[in-house]
Protein backbone atom coordinates (compact mmCIF):
# COMPACT_ATOMS: atom_id res chain seq x y z
CA UNK A 1 0.00 0.00 0.00
CA UNK A 2 2.90 2.01 0.98
CA UNK A 3 4.41 1.09 -2.25
CA UNK A 4 1.37 2.38 -4.24
CA UNK A 5 1.28 5.36 -2.63
CA UNK A 6 4.53 5.97 -3.57
CA UNK A 7 4.79 5.32 -6.78
CA UNK A 8 1.56 7.30 -7.32
CA UNK A 9 3.28 10.59 -5.55
CA UNK A 10 6.11 10.19 -7.93
CA UNK A 11 3.88 9.99 -10.93
CA UNK A 12 1.90 13.27 -9.66
CA UNK A 13 5.15 14.59 -9.09
CA UNK A 14 6.38 13.76 -12.60
CA UNK A 15 2.91 14.78 -13.95
CA UNK A 16 3.68 18.21 -12.13
CA UNK A 17 7.12 18.69 -13.31
CA UNK A 18 6.18 17.96 -16.62
CA UNK A 19 3.20 20.21 -16.38
CA UNK A 20 5.56 22.83 -14.78
CA UNK A 21 7.88 22.43 -17.25
CA UNK A 22 5.50 23.06 -20.35
CA UNK A 23 3.56 25.37 -18.78
CA UNK A 24 7.07 27.27 -18.41
CA UNK A 25 8.08 26.10 -22.37
CA UNK A 26 4.88 27.41 -22.87
CA UNK A 27 5.33 30.85 -21.25
CA UNK A 28 8.71 31.08 -22.85
CA UNK A 29 7.08 30.55 -26.13
CA UNK A 30 4.06 32.82 -25.50
CA UNK A 31 7.22 35.22 -24.50
CA UNK A 32 8.99 34.61 -27.75
CA UNK A 33 5.78 35.14 -30.06
CA UNK A 34 4.85 38.01 -27.62
CA UNK A 35 8.31 39.73 -28.28
CA UNK A 36 8.43 38.91 -31.73
CA UNK A 37 4.69 40.33 -32.25
CA UNK A 38 5.66 43.41 -30.10
CA UNK A 39 8.90 43.97 -32.89
CA UNK A 40 6.74 43.14 -35.83
CA UNK A 41 4.49 45.60 -34.30
CA UNK A 42 7.14 48.09 -33.81
CA UNK A 43 8.81 47.30 -37.28
CA UNK A 44 5.09 47.59 -38.69
CA UNK A 45 4.22 51.08 -36.56
CA UNK A 46 8.00 52.45 -37.95
CA UNK A 47 7.24 51.31 -41.49
CA UNK A 48 3.37 52.79 -41.38
CA UNK A 49 4.85 56.07 -39.70
CA UNK A 50 7.32 56.24 -42.71
CA UNK A 51 4.66 55.19 -45.24
CA UNK A 52 2.43 57.78 -43.78
CA UNK A 53 5.11 60.18 -43.66
CA UNK A 54 5.75 59.61 -47.37
CA UNK A 55 2.36 59.81 -48.30
CA UNK A 56 1.93 62.71 -45.80
CA UNK A 57 5.07 64.00 -47.96
CA UNK A 58 3.34 63.16 -51.30
CA UNK A 59 -0.12 64.63 -50.20
CA UNK A 60 2.03 67.90 -49.22
CA UNK A 61 3.21 67.67 -52.92
CA UNK A 62 0.47 67.30 -54.31
CA UNK A 63 -0.89 69.82 -52.32
CA UNK A 64 1.85 72.12 -53.21
CA UNK A 65 1.45 71.45 -56.76
CA UNK A 66 -2.21 71.76 -56.55
CA UNK A 67 -1.59 74.83 -55.19
CA UNK A 68 0.86 76.29 -58.02
CA UNK A 69 -1.73 74.46 -60.35
CA UNK A 70 -4.62 76.77 -58.49
CA UNK A 71 -2.20 80.03 -59.31
CA UNK A 72 -0.73 78.95 -62.53
CA UNK A 73 -4.75 78.74 -63.54
CA UNK A 74 -5.42 81.55 -62.02
CA UNK A 75 -3.06 83.81 -63.73
CA UNK A 76 -4.00 82.08 -67.06
CA UNK A 77 -6.99 82.58 -66.09
CA UNK A 78 -6.30 86.34 -65.32
CA UNK A 79 -4.52 86.21 -68.48
CA UNK A 80 -7.56 85.02 -70.28
CA UNK A 81 -9.92 87.60 -69.25
CA UNK A 82 -7.52 90.23 -69.82
CA UNK A 83 -7.34 88.71 -72.97
CA UNK A 84 -11.32 88.50 -73.66
CA UNK A 85 -11.54 92.10 -71.89
CA UNK A 86 -9.50 93.38 -74.99
CA UNK A 87 -11.36 91.49 -77.47
CA UNK A 88 -14.04 93.03 -75.99
CA UNK A 89 -12.38 96.46 -76.25
CA UNK A 90 -11.35 95.80 -80.02
CA UNK A 91 -14.74 94.55 -80.55
CA UNK A 92 -16.40 97.53 -79.31
CA UNK A 93 -13.64 99.66 -80.95
CA UNK A 94 -14.17 97.38 -84.59
CA UNK A 95 -18.12 98.02 -84.12
CA UNK A 96 -17.63 101.72 -83.59
CA UNK A 97 -15.03 102.05 -86.24
CA UNK A 98 -17.73 99.93 -88.79
CA UNK A 99 -20.68 101.85 -88.23
CA UNK A 100 -18.61 105.61 -88.51
CA UNK A 101 -17.17 103.66 -92.06
CA UNK A 102 -20.29 102.29 -92.70
CA UNK A 103 -22.25 105.84 -91.85
CA UNK A 104 -18.91 107.57 -93.66
CA UNK A 105 -20.03 105.00 -96.82
CA UNK A 106 -23.58 105.39 -96.34
CA UNK A 107 -23.15 109.02 -96.35
CA UNK A 108 -20.81 108.22 -99.73
CA UNK A 109 -23.42 106.39 -101.10
CA UNK A 110 -26.26 109.42 -100.53
CA UNK A 111 -23.90 111.61 -102.20
CA UNK A 112 -23.49 109.57 -105.24
CA UNK A 113 -27.31 108.71 -105.36
CA UNK A 114 -27.40 113.03 -105.54
CA UNK A 115 -25.25 113.29 -107.74
CA UNK A 116 -26.42 110.62 -109.83
CA UNK A 117 -29.76 112.44 -109.71
CA UNK A 118 -28.13 115.61 -110.48
CA UNK A 119 -26.68 113.90 -113.93
CA UNK A 120 -29.40 112.79 -114.77
CA UNK A 121 -31.78 115.71 -114.40
CA UNK A 122 -28.56 117.70 -116.14
CA UNK A 123 -28.76 115.05 -119.15
CA UNK A 124 -32.30 115.64 -119.40
CA UNK A 125 -32.07 119.54 -119.12
CA UNK A 126 -29.20 119.28 -121.70
CA UNK A 127 -30.89 117.47 -124.30
CA UNK A 128 -34.30 118.78 -123.68
CA UNK A 129 -32.25 121.88 -124.11
CA UNK A 130 -30.28 120.96 -127.61
CA UNK A 131 -34.40 120.20 -128.73
CA UNK A 132 -35.45 123.75 -127.78
CA UNK A 133 -32.57 125.53 -129.34
CA UNK A 134 -33.19 122.94 -132.57
CA UNK A 135 -36.22 124.08 -132.71
CA UNK A 136 -36.03 127.61 -131.59
CA UNK A 137 -33.04 128.45 -134.71
CA UNK A 138 -33.80 125.49 -137.93
CA UNK A 139 -36.00 128.11 -139.55
CA UNK A 140 -33.45 130.07 -139.78
CA UNK A 141 -30.17 127.74 -140.93
CA UNK A 142 -29.65 127.19 -144.45
CA UNK A 143 -28.38 124.44 -146.86
CA UNK A 144 -26.17 125.76 -149.44
CA UNK A 145 -25.70 123.04 -152.54
CA UNK A 146 -24.24 123.41 -155.90
CA UNK A 147 -22.02 122.43 -158.55
CA UNK A 148 -18.20 122.40 -158.48
CA UNK A 149 -15.13 121.36 -160.48
CA UNK A 150 -15.11 118.05 -160.89
CA UNK A 151 -18.76 117.40 -158.73
CA UNK A 152 -20.88 118.11 -156.95
CA UNK A 153 -20.91 120.13 -153.02
CA UNK A 154 -22.98 121.06 -149.79
CA UNK A 155 -22.23 123.15 -147.24
CA UNK A 156 -24.57 124.69 -144.77
CA UNK A 157 -25.04 128.44 -143.78
CA UNK A 158 -27.78 130.79 -141.66
CA UNK A 159 -29.42 134.20 -142.41
CA UNK A 160 -26.94 137.22 -140.74
CA UNK A 161 -29.62 140.27 -141.54
CA UNK A 162 -32.43 141.14 -143.58
CA UNK A 163 -32.23 144.22 -145.49
CA UNK A 164 -35.74 144.80 -147.30
CA UNK A 165 -36.27 142.01 -149.88
CA UNK A 166 -32.19 141.53 -149.31
CA UNK A 167 -31.54 138.25 -146.98
CA UNK A 168 -27.73 138.06 -146.15
CA UNK A 169 -26.48 134.71 -145.36
CA UNK A 170 -22.97 133.90 -143.27
CA UNK A 171 -20.97 130.71 -144.22
CA UNK A 172 -17.57 129.28 -144.49
CA UNK A 173 -15.26 130.53 -147.81
CA UNK A 174 -14.28 127.38 -148.88
CA UNK A 175 -18.01 126.33 -149.42
CA UNK A 176 -18.73 128.96 -151.83
CA UNK A 177 -15.35 129.58 -153.67
CA UNK A 178 -15.79 127.52 -156.21
CA UNK A 179 -19.70 126.92 -156.14
CA UNK A 180 -21.56 128.40 -159.45
CA UNK A 181 -24.83 128.51 -158.99
CA UNK A 182 -25.24 128.75 -155.41
CA UNK A 183 -28.47 127.34 -154.53
CA UNK A 184 -30.04 127.41 -151.09
CA UNK A 185 -32.84 125.72 -149.53
CA UNK A 186 -34.57 127.06 -146.72
CA UNK A 187 -36.52 125.51 -143.49
CA UNK A 188 -39.62 125.29 -145.54
CA UNK A 189 -38.01 123.20 -148.53
CA UNK A 190 -37.86 126.57 -151.22
CA UNK A 191 -35.00 126.44 -153.24
CA UNK A 192 -33.28 130.12 -154.10
CA UNK A 193 -30.04 131.47 -156.05
CA UNK A 194 -27.95 133.03 -154.41
CA UNK A 195 -24.85 135.43 -154.77
CA UNK A 196 -21.64 136.00 -153.26
CA UNK A 197 -21.48 139.65 -151.42
CA UNK A 198 -17.82 139.12 -150.45
CA UNK A 199 -15.56 136.75 -148.39
CA UNK A 200 -12.07 136.72 -147.10
CA UNK A 201 -9.84 133.31 -147.50
CA UNK A 202 -7.87 134.06 -144.65
CA UNK A 203 -10.91 134.20 -142.01
CA UNK A 204 -12.65 130.81 -144.36
CA UNK A 205 -15.52 133.51 -144.34
CA UNK A 206 -18.72 134.49 -146.72
CA UNK A 207 -21.30 136.67 -147.38
CA UNK A 208 -23.94 135.02 -150.01
CA UNK A 209 -27.55 136.88 -150.51
CA UNK A 210 -30.24 135.93 -151.67
CA UNK A 211 -33.52 138.36 -152.57
CA UNK A 212 -37.78 137.84 -152.92
CA UNK A 213 -37.84 136.01 -149.81
CA UNK A 214 -39.76 137.28 -146.89
CA UNK A 215 -40.31 136.11 -143.52
CA UNK A 216 -36.55 134.84 -142.85
CA UNK A 217 -35.08 135.04 -139.17
CA UNK A 218 -31.70 136.33 -138.61
CA UNK A 219 -29.91 134.39 -135.48
CA UNK A 220 -28.06 136.54 -132.88
CA UNK A 221 -24.26 136.50 -132.47
CA UNK A 222 -22.96 135.60 -128.80
CA UNK A 223 -19.78 137.26 -127.65
CA UNK A 224 -17.33 134.67 -128.40
CA UNK A 225 -14.75 136.49 -125.84
CA UNK A 226 -16.72 134.55 -123.18
CA UNK A 227 -16.26 131.19 -123.93
CA UNK A 228 -14.48 128.95 -121.61
CA UNK A 229 -13.88 125.25 -122.37
CA UNK A 230 -16.39 122.61 -120.63
CA UNK A 231 -19.38 125.06 -121.61
CA UNK A 232 -21.64 122.92 -124.51
CA UNK A 233 -22.33 122.95 -127.83
CA UNK A 234 -25.31 122.50 -130.51
CA UNK A 235 -24.63 122.30 -134.11
CA UNK A 236 -26.73 122.33 -136.83
CA UNK A 237 -26.13 121.56 -140.22
CA UNK A 238 -26.63 119.25 -143.12
CA UNK A 239 -23.36 117.20 -143.31
CA UNK A 240 -23.09 114.25 -146.51
CA UNK A 241 -25.68 116.37 -148.07
CA UNK A 242 -28.25 115.20 -144.77
CA UNK A 243 -30.70 117.94 -144.15
CA UNK A 244 -31.24 119.63 -141.46
CA UNK A 245 -29.26 117.34 -138.54
CA UNK A 246 -28.44 118.25 -135.04
CA UNK A 247 -25.41 117.53 -132.38
CA UNK A 248 -23.93 118.34 -129.41
CA UNK A 249 -20.52 118.18 -127.28
CA UNK A 250 -18.70 120.95 -125.76
CA UNK A 251 -15.83 123.19 -125.99
CA UNK A 252 -12.09 121.76 -125.63
CA UNK A 253 -10.18 125.13 -126.35
CA UNK A 254 -10.86 128.55 -127.81
CA UNK A 255 -8.40 130.78 -129.50
CA UNK A 256 -6.88 128.15 -131.66
CA UNK A 257 -5.03 128.30 -135.33
CA UNK A 258 -4.64 125.69 -137.78
CA UNK A 259 -3.44 125.60 -141.38
CA UNK A 260 -6.35 124.75 -143.72
CA UNK A 261 -4.78 123.50 -147.09
CA UNK A 262 -6.38 125.86 -149.86
CA UNK A 263 -7.03 128.48 -147.10
CA UNK A 264 -4.32 128.94 -145.03
CA UNK A 265 -3.50 129.86 -141.38
CA UNK A 266 -6.65 130.45 -139.94
CA UNK A 267 -7.11 131.95 -136.07
CA UNK A 268 -9.90 132.79 -133.73
CA UNK A 269 -10.93 129.06 -133.95
CA UNK A 270 -13.25 127.08 -131.30
CA UNK A 271 -12.31 123.64 -130.37
CA UNK A 272 -15.02 121.11 -129.99
CA UNK A 273 -15.92 117.60 -129.87
CA UNK A 274 -19.23 117.52 -131.31
CA UNK A 275 -19.24 115.04 -134.24
CA UNK A 276 -19.28 117.18 -137.70
CA UNK A 277 -18.23 116.26 -141.02
CA UNK A 278 -18.38 117.62 -144.59
CA UNK A 279 -21.70 119.74 -145.20
CA UNK A 280 -21.17 121.11 -141.95
CA UNK A 281 -19.07 123.81 -142.92
CA UNK A 282 -20.60 127.20 -142.84
CA UNK A 283 -23.64 126.13 -140.34
CA UNK A 284 -24.21 127.92 -136.85
CA UNK A 285 -22.76 126.55 -133.92
CA UNK A 286 -24.88 127.75 -130.72
CA UNK A 287 -24.43 127.93 -127.03
CA UNK A 288 -27.48 126.48 -124.87
CA UNK A 289 -29.33 130.34 -125.04
CA UNK A 290 -29.27 129.69 -128.96
CA UNK A 291 -26.98 132.38 -130.05
CA UNK A 292 -24.31 131.49 -132.62
CA UNK A 293 -20.45 131.43 -131.07
CA UNK A 294 -18.92 130.25 -134.46
CA UNK A 295 -19.38 128.75 -137.74
CA UNK A 296 -18.36 125.17 -137.99
CA UNK A 297 -15.27 124.86 -140.18
CA UNK A 298 -15.00 121.16 -141.47
CA UNK A 299 -12.15 122.05 -143.87
CA UNK A 300 -9.64 120.83 -141.82
CA UNK A 301 -10.33 117.42 -138.96
CA UNK A 302 -7.32 115.91 -138.36
CA UNK A 303 -9.22 113.74 -135.78
CA UNK A 304 -12.06 112.14 -134.47
CA UNK A 305 -13.62 114.84 -131.76
CA UNK A 306 -11.30 117.61 -132.57
CA UNK A 307 -14.01 119.74 -134.62
CA UNK A 308 -13.47 123.59 -135.18
CA UNK A 309 -15.31 126.52 -136.05
CA UNK A 310 -14.45 130.07 -136.58
CA UNK A 311 -15.40 132.41 -133.92
CA UNK A 312 -18.74 134.72 -134.19
CA UNK A 313 -16.70 137.88 -132.70
CA UNK A 314 -14.04 137.43 -135.93
CA UNK A 315 -17.22 136.36 -137.85
CA UNK A 316 -19.07 139.22 -137.09
CA UNK A 317 -16.33 141.64 -137.71
CA UNK A 318 -15.52 139.94 -141.35
CA UNK A 319 -19.13 140.08 -142.33
CA UNK A 320 -19.76 143.76 -140.99
CA UNK A 321 -16.84 145.08 -143.14
CA UNK A 322 -17.96 143.18 -146.34
CA UNK A 323 -21.25 144.31 -146.23
CA UNK A 324 -19.67 147.81 -145.76
CA UNK A 325 -17.10 148.03 -148.04
CA UNK A 326 -17.26 144.49 -150.05
CA UNK A 327 -14.12 143.15 -148.58
CA UNK A 328 -12.16 142.61 -145.12
CA UNK A 329 -8.24 143.37 -144.75
CA UNK A 330 -6.51 141.46 -142.20
CA UNK A 331 -3.24 142.60 -140.19
CA UNK A 332 -0.47 141.19 -139.93
CA UNK A 333 2.88 141.95 -138.20
CA UNK A 334 5.40 144.06 -140.24
CA UNK A 335 8.83 142.67 -141.89
CA UNK A 336 10.16 139.35 -142.63
CA UNK A 337 9.89 136.88 -139.63
CA UNK A 338 9.21 133.40 -138.70
CA UNK A 339 7.98 132.25 -135.37
CA UNK A 340 6.81 129.42 -133.34
CA UNK A 341 5.46 127.91 -129.94
CA UNK A 342 7.90 127.89 -126.75
CA UNK A 343 8.57 124.33 -125.90
CA UNK A 344 9.18 122.87 -122.49
CA UNK A 345 12.75 122.18 -122.87
CA UNK A 346 14.15 125.99 -124.28
CA UNK A 347 12.13 127.52 -121.41
CA UNK A 348 13.77 125.20 -119.08
CA UNK A 349 17.12 125.40 -120.49
CA UNK A 350 16.50 129.57 -120.62
CA UNK A 351 15.82 128.97 -116.94
CA UNK A 352 12.16 130.87 -117.55
CA UNK A 353 9.55 130.62 -115.09
CA UNK A 354 6.76 129.39 -117.76
CA UNK A 355 7.00 127.77 -121.26
CA UNK A 356 3.90 130.04 -122.50
CA UNK A 357 4.68 132.17 -125.40
CA UNK A 358 6.09 132.52 -128.91
CA UNK A 359 9.75 132.42 -129.83
CA UNK A 360 11.12 134.28 -132.67
CA UNK A 361 12.70 132.31 -134.99
CA UNK A 362 14.09 134.87 -137.32
CA UNK A 363 13.24 138.92 -138.21
CA UNK A 364 13.57 141.53 -140.24
CA UNK A 365 12.41 144.68 -140.12
CA UNK A 366 10.46 144.33 -136.49
CA UNK A 367 12.33 147.52 -134.98
CA UNK A 368 14.14 146.20 -132.25
CA UNK A 369 12.60 142.48 -132.02
CA UNK A 370 15.33 139.88 -132.36
CA UNK A 371 15.99 136.02 -132.86
CA UNK A 372 15.46 134.19 -129.59
CA UNK A 373 12.83 136.81 -127.92
CA UNK A 374 9.73 135.01 -126.39
CA UNK A 375 6.59 137.41 -126.98
CA UNK A 376 4.85 136.79 -123.63
CA UNK A 377 1.79 139.59 -124.24
CA UNK A 378 0.05 142.09 -126.51
CA UNK A 379 -0.62 144.99 -125.40
CA UNK A 380 -1.05 143.60 -121.71
CA UNK A 381 -2.91 140.44 -123.07
CA UNK A 382 -0.84 137.13 -121.96
CA UNK A 383 0.30 135.31 -125.23
CA UNK A 384 0.20 131.45 -124.16
CA UNK A 385 1.42 130.80 -127.50
CA UNK A 386 1.40 131.84 -131.59
CA UNK A 387 -2.47 130.66 -132.06
CA UNK A 388 -2.92 133.43 -129.50
CA UNK A 389 -0.34 136.08 -130.86
CA UNK A 390 -2.60 135.75 -134.14
CA UNK A 391 -6.22 135.41 -132.66
CA UNK A 392 -5.84 138.71 -130.88
CA UNK A 393 -4.51 140.60 -134.15
CA UNK A 394 -6.96 139.01 -136.18
CA UNK A 395 -10.11 140.15 -134.01
CA UNK A 396 -9.38 142.94 -132.41
CA UNK A 397 -6.19 144.52 -134.84
CA UNK A 398 -6.80 146.45 -138.31
CA UNK A 399 -3.88 147.44 -140.77
CA UNK A 400 -2.08 150.33 -139.12
CA UNK A 401 -2.49 150.18 -135.30
CA UNK A 402 -0.05 149.91 -133.05
CA UNK A 403 0.30 146.76 -131.11
CA UNK A 404 2.81 146.48 -127.95
CA UNK A 405 4.78 143.45 -127.77
CA UNK A 406 6.25 142.35 -123.99
CA UNK A 407 9.12 140.69 -124.99
CA UNK A 408 11.38 138.03 -122.91
CA UNK A 409 15.17 138.53 -123.55
CA UNK A 410 18.06 136.03 -122.67
CA UNK A 411 17.05 134.32 -119.40
CA UNK A 412 14.44 137.16 -118.14
CA UNK A 413 15.08 140.53 -119.16
CA UNK A 414 11.54 141.98 -120.19
CA UNK A 415 11.14 144.52 -122.46
CA UNK A 416 8.69 146.46 -124.75
CA UNK A 417 8.53 147.41 -128.62
CA UNK A 418 5.67 149.25 -130.43
CA UNK A 419 4.91 148.06 -133.63
CA UNK A 420 2.52 149.53 -136.24
CA UNK A 421 0.53 146.55 -138.15
CA UNK A 422 0.66 146.07 -141.83
CA UNK A 423 -1.79 144.47 -144.62
CA UNK A 424 -1.54 141.07 -144.85
CA UNK A 425 -1.75 137.85 -143.00
CA UNK A 426 0.25 134.48 -142.52
CA UNK A 427 2.02 132.89 -145.58
CA UNK A 428 -0.50 130.28 -147.39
Amino acid sequence: MSKKVTITFIVLIAVLFLSCGGLGYLSYYLNNQINTLSDDTQVFKADTSNQFNVTKNSISGVDTKLSDFKSETSDQFSNVQNDISGLDSNLAAFKSDTASKFSTTQGSINALNSDLTAVGTQLNESTMNVRRVYEDVIGSVCYIYGPVPGGTACGSGFIYSVQGQVTNIITCWHVVESMSPIYVQLHDGSVVKATVVGSDQDSDVAVIKLTGKTGLMPLPLADSSTLVPGEPVIIVGNPLFIFETVVSGVISRVGGMVYVGGVGWVANLIQYDAAQNGGNSGGPVFNNEGQVIGIADNSNTVAEGVHRAVSSNKVKRVAEAILDTGSFTNSILPGMWSMDDLDPETAFDRGLDSSFGAIILFANGMGDVRVNDIIIAADGIMIKDTADLFSYIAEFKSPGDTIVLTLIRGSGTQIEESLVLNTGWLDR
